[in-house]
């Protein structure tokens, strides 16, 4: 599988070299991170750069604007399933579970990875309860990752609003609805509440599970999906990691605190809308050569969730972003911040990122402590272009390499909650 998605990425890169001109940016592919599968990085950086060039090389061959509105509205955004699978997938992965990502929507709507047996979910429940919730969380957080990405290449100007705008937009749209949807039942149930007797109560319990993935797991427990609702089963097993294993959380096990989470989760999502980038402005130009953009954003964690507020700096070749990120657990908040550099380009033949980062984060990743521990990680990259292509535009291939090295915590697009390093290696299409 890997193998062809690599003839796919090459096959792309090489149509897109000799067909288009366009304004100079960088594209980079992941072809080794440390794994035989793809991580939750890899797939990540790998879809997104495909996916910029693709939108570029169809806004270039289609001219009618009425098919590409169509591709933009209807085609793009059902590659979104993919990537949102891959999280999840990539967790099993690294936990050395096997498993098949279907990213396909299903007749109940649903798209899946499956392929494992109860037996070795549970286990890994009562073994690692961090990366059992996590498995839960991380498609959300490889739509977020990616939604973010997209912020920081736009406010960069690394690429046009309008290339970005539709997986974007969609993305986002999906998070809201995934991690609002609990809450919206949850305001429903208790405006009810007056209106509820003993005839009622049975059906307003089943329309309640039916409105969050309240279908009944498959018979074949190798055909189930290996979480079900994402949010709804993240809520249950932080709060009852002892309780009856069952992967399909239905809405009417959650006692009065889990679906006030569910609620706590609602409306913190609103804060992803807190984005200049939807209105059109991914940055403002102040000065002759200086462009400041930034965010506030939010997502989900091992042991809770956490809000961030980033901000982008252009000055030059200098493309810097900053971050300050409050992650909560049951009982209290943790701090952590970050600083990186981004495709700085140093000459027309080398370019190098980096980062550093710093967290706070509850001991042991634990949803019940007060106690906290702290780490962080450094990251980079640096690339190599070869002479260019040819002499009619100015674009050429790299050769990057790079790595990240963690303490033990919690890092998004690293599947390891345990003091890690990885190196990885890849291409760069300039264009």
């Amino acid at each position: 599988m890997k193998k062809i998605w690599l003839l796919v990425i090459f096959t792309a890169c090489f149509h897109l070299l000799l067909s288009q001109e366009i304004d100079q940016c960088d594209y980079g592919f992941v072809l080794f991170d440390g794994t035989k599968l793809f991580s939750m990085y890899e797939s990540n950086q790998n879809y997104a750069s495909l996916y910029r060039m693709g939108v570029r090389l169809t806004d270039d061959l289609i001219k009618d604007k009425k098919i590409l509105l169509a591709l933009k509205i209807l085609i793009r955004p059902t590659f979104i399933a993919f990537t949102h699978e891959e999280g999840h997938r990539s967790i099993l992965t690294h936990h050395g579970i096997p498993s098949i990502s279907q990213p396909f929507f299903n007749l109940n709507g649903a798209a899946y990875v499956k392929g494992v047996v109860d037996a070795r979910l549970h286990r890994l429940r009562l073994e690692d309860l961090p990366s059992f919730i996590r498995l839960h969380t991380a498609g959300l957080e490889s739509d977020y990752c990616i939604t973010q990405r997209a912020f920081r290449s736009a406010a960069f100007n690394q690429d046009s609003w309008d290339t970005l705008i539709w997986d974007a937009g969609w993305r986002e749209f999906g998070i809201l609805n995934y991690m609002m949807s609990g809450m919206m039942v949850t305001v429903f149930e208790k405006a009810m509440a007056p209106l509820t007797n003993e005839k009622t109560a049975e059906l307003y319990r089943k329309t309640y599970d039916m409105m969050l993935y309240g279908f009944d797991e498959e018979e074949n427990e190798w055909e189930r999906d290996i979480v079900g609702h994402d949010v709804l089963g993240m809520i249950r097993h932080l709060h009852n990691p002892e309780s009856e294993f069952h992967r399909y959380t239905k809405y009417s096990e959650l006692n009065e605190e889990e679906k006030n989470m569910l609620i706590r989760i609602g409306l913190k999502s609103l804060i992803n809308i807190v984005n200049p980038f939807f209105i059109g402005k991914p940055n403002f130009k102040i000065g002759d050569d200086l462009f400041v953009g930034g965010n506030a954003a939010y997502s989900l964690a091992p042991f809770g969730d956490f809000i961030e507020q980033n901000i982008y700096v252009k000055k030059g070749i200098w493309n810097i972003s900053l971050y300050a990120r409050e992650a909560q657990n049951r009982y209290r908040w943790f701090p952590s911040f970050g600083i990186a550099l981004h495709d700085v380009g140093v000459t027309d033949w080398f370019s190098f990122s980096t980062g550093l980062h710093y967290w706070m984060q509850p001991e042991n990743l634990d949803f019940n402590t007060s106690t906290a521990m702290h780490g962080g990680a450094v990251e980079g990259d640096v690339t190599f272009f070869l002479p260019n292509i040819t002499s009619d535009y100015f674009k050429s291939l790299g050769i990057s390499a790079g790595g990240v090295f963690k303490t033990a915590g919690f890092m998004s697009e690293v599947e390891s909650h345990k003091t890690f390093w990885r190196i990885r290696a890849g291409v760069v299409v300039r264009y």
